[in-house]
């Protein structure tokens, strides 16, 4: 238990406040009526509270923040081990505070009529504080501070001061943890593997959702949501998802998450994103985020499977006959369109840069061609029309951002065919 006495003095008369390492009491007292202020190890509240409302002061070790806050316009006081200064600065001119274990001057000085308050706190024996340090040595420099303005022998003192060396045992425990944790990633990351790539398990999904439901990091639970929607437990992988969304908040694994479970009881997935406004505007606000590239990936990856279709062919069922089975009949001239070669050259490609062609080529039953590019996030970035005989084209990709992008053909403004082009610098 603490005391702060007024002026120089360890008189019970002279107690202002009484400390017990987490309240601070008015006065000779430990009565939770006296209680004017509560310390968590960051923060100084008003009274008898731990509410956010109440933060008065942040302190991070260094710095005296006003209110819950650490911002450099907030610093109220800088502490540098002996002496307190006025805001953001370490000037002499701006020491406000001198404080040499016991007592706390005012101004710069340890002049005896400059003390303010005496501090009577139990002090450790000497030997104890130089086992902990020690064990913990190196320590930081304000650490150092505090040990020699204390009333520690000088052999001691020395002998704290020359293992200032090297790594800390504590330091080395946490080294020594974290690789341990790499090493079990690793080996939960090979058991995995050996699950996907083991051909007598006829459902490794089950074996890996059974290795991840016991994991807590998020990486794990991220893909443990995978894992159920790649076996289909939708119940699960919305509990899963819902589990991550409360956790970490609405990010965008959990957007994409989202998706995959929306279109996930649809015929086509693929589909849906073509045509649904509101997941193909969900998936590209994900793919066009420059700061998540790892998610962003995966809907670049979506964008470029829903919109890479070479043909848009119209298949009837087979539908069937006695003891055989027949085909739907299609309209003569779309079978001759899904059956046809592709009348859209594209090359170089994927282009280095520089020059591609784009050409039309053979099919003379097309009228009114036209070609228009567009991005992977559907923005129309060229186009061109053709007549007569000449059905190529030019272009200059140096102008062009590197990535993916989908090459239209058009007939009487018709949707004849796609191609992706992919440029890479």
């Amino acid at each position: 238990m603490a005391k702060i006495f007024q002026g120089d003095s360890t008189s019970s008369s002279k107690i202002v406040f009484t400390f017990d390492g987490k309240y601070v009491y008015q006065g000779d007292s430990t009565s939770s009526s006296k209680r004017i202020y509560t310390w968590d190890g960051k923060h100084i509240f008003q009274g008898d509270s731990t509410s956010s409302s109440k933060i008065m002061y942040t302190w991070d070790g260094k710095y005296l923040y006003q209110g819950d806050s650490t911002s450099s316009s907030k610093r109220l006081y800088t502490w540098d081990g002996k002496y307190f200064y006025q805001g953001d600065s370490s000037s002499s001119s701006k020491r406000i505070y001198t404080f040499d274990g016991k007592h706390l001057y005012q101004g710069d000085s340890t002049s005896s009529s400059r003390i303010m308050y005496t501090f009577d706190s139990p002090v450790p024996p000497a030997g104890h504080i130089q086992q902990v340090v020690l064990a913990n040595s190196p320590v930081s420099q304000e650490v150092l501070n505090v040990l020699n303005s204390m009333n520690i022998p000088n052999g001691i003192k020395n002998q704290i001061n020359n293992a200032q060396t090297g790594v800390s045992a504590m330091t080395y425990l946490n080294n020594e943890i974290s690789f341990a944790s790499t090493e079990r990633n690793s080996l939960i990351d090979e058991r995995i593997r050996l699950f996907l790539n083991d051909t007598l398990i006829q459902n490794p999904l089950d074996s890996i959702a059974i290795i991840l439901k016991e994991e807590k990091r998020e990486i794990r639970k991220k893909q443990l949501c995978d894992t159920y929607i790649g076996k289909g437990d939708t119940v699960k992988a919305t509990e899963t998802r819902d589990t991550l969304a409360l956790e970490y908040g609405y990010n965008n694994y959990v957007k994409m998450a989202d998706v995959q479970l929306e279109v996930f009881s649809l015929p086509s997935s693929c589909f849906a994103v073509i045509t649904d406004p509101n997941i193909k505007q969900e998936v590209e606000y994900v793919a066009y985020d420059p700061n998540d590239r790892i998610n962003a990936v995966r809907g670049e990856a979506l964008l470029a499977v829903a919109f890479d279709s070479l043909f848009l062919a119209n298949i009837e069922p087979l539908e069937p006959i006695g003891s055989g089975l027949r085909m739907g009949q299609n309209n003569l001239e779309q079978q001759k369109v899904s059956a046809k070669e592709s009348s859209l050259s594209i090359y170089p490609n994927p282009s280095d840069g520089g020059i591609v062609n784009l050409e039309i080529k053979g099919d003379e039953l097309l009228n009114n061609v036209s070609l228009e590019i567009y991005t992977i996030t559907g923005q129309l970035v060229a186009s061109y029309s053709f007549s007569g005989e000449n059905r190529m084209v030019t272009i200059n990709t140096n102008k062009l951002i590197p990535g993916v992008y989908f090459v239209k053909l058009f007939s009487n403004t018709q949707l004849i065919e796609t191609k992706k082009l992919l440029i890479n610098n």
